[in-house]
Order: structure tokens, then C-alpha cells, then sequence
């Protein structure tokens, strides 16, 4: 019994760790820094990043983790874009077919 606990605990604790999209959605000021945690399904090969249509960076490990510091941005709102490159063959789109790439824009308020 002791076991399950442990291991239900050790899967909350997990599960706590990466939330969907973590870090988007609030507010920033000039000076901090952005962690970005993308919920992905399986087979991803890399992720590409992109600050309002700039390109920042591609990961290529898990959890493809973006790391982004917030400087001399201007107020209001800007786009956090990432492109989600899945290993070839391996992801069937909902439509049957199989895709390679897809993309989310999350929209980020700058203060």
C-alpha cells in the first residue's frame, strides 16, 4: 500500500511540474524572464520558437523547455510562436493524415 501512495504522490508531483503552457498568459514587465513549457504529445523532434515573428530558438531535447528574457519590449501585447516538428511518419493529424509540423501563437502582455 505504501508503494501506490509513493507512487501516486511521485505522479502528482510530476503532473505539477509541467501545466499545460505554463508561464503564458500573465503579464510581463521589461527585466523578467519568461519560462515556457509547451504541452506536446509524443514523437516531437524539435520545437522552434518565436518572439513576435523573430525567431529566438529550436530545442531539441524534453521537455523543449524556453527560457526568455523580457528587455526592451515595447507595452502591450506580443506573440510567443512555436512550431512543433514531429519525428517523420510518426503523428497522425486528426483528418487521418499524417503531419510533420504544427503551430501555436500564444499572445503575451507586456506592461
Amino acid at each position: 500500500m505504501k508503494k501506490i501512495g509513493f507512487f501516486f504522490l511521485l505522479g502528482l508531483l510530476m503532473a505539477s511540474c509541467y501545466i499545460e503552457d505554463q508561464g503564458v498568459g500573465y503579464d510581463y514587465a521589461n527585466g523578467q524572464t519568461m519560462t515556457f513549457v509547451p504541452s506536446l504529445g509524443h514523437n516531437v523532434d524539435s520545437v522552434q520558437y518565436y518572439w513576435d515573428d523573430i525567431y529566438i530558438e529550436t530545442k531539441k531535447e524534453m521537455p523543449f523547455v524556453l527560457i526568455f528574457p523580457i528587455q526592451e519590449q515595447t507595452s502591450g501585447t506580443h506573440y510567443l510562436k512555436y512550431w512543433i516538428y514531429y519525428t517523420p511518419g510518426s503523428y497522425i493529424h486528426e483528418s487521418g493524415g499524417y503531419i510533420s509540423s504544427a503551430s501555436t501563437t500564444k499572445s503575451i502582455k507586456i506592461q
